[in-house]
C-alpha cells in the first residue's frame, strides 16, 4: 500500500544474514539470520549486498 509520499509502505530487512541457497531457476535467495529464522528473497528485492570477506 502506498503512503502519502507515493512510496510503498514496506519494512526493510537489514541484518547480518548467511546465504543458505541461491536458486537461479526461481530467482530466489534463501538466507538464515542469527536467530535461525529463514528468509527467502527474490533477486529483484535485493538492493545492496555487503560481503564480510
Amino acid at each position: 500500500m502506498k503512503d502519502s509520499s507515493g512510496y510503498y509502505n514496506v519494512s526493510l530487512y537489514k541484518n547480518y544474514i548467511t546465504v543458505a541457497d541461491i536458486n537461479p531457476l526461481n530467482k530466489t535467495i534463501t538466507c538464515i539470520d542469527a536467530f535461525h529464522n529463514q528468509r527467502m528473497f527474490k533477486f529483484g528485492d535485493i538492493i545492496e549486498v555487503n560481503s564480510r570477506g
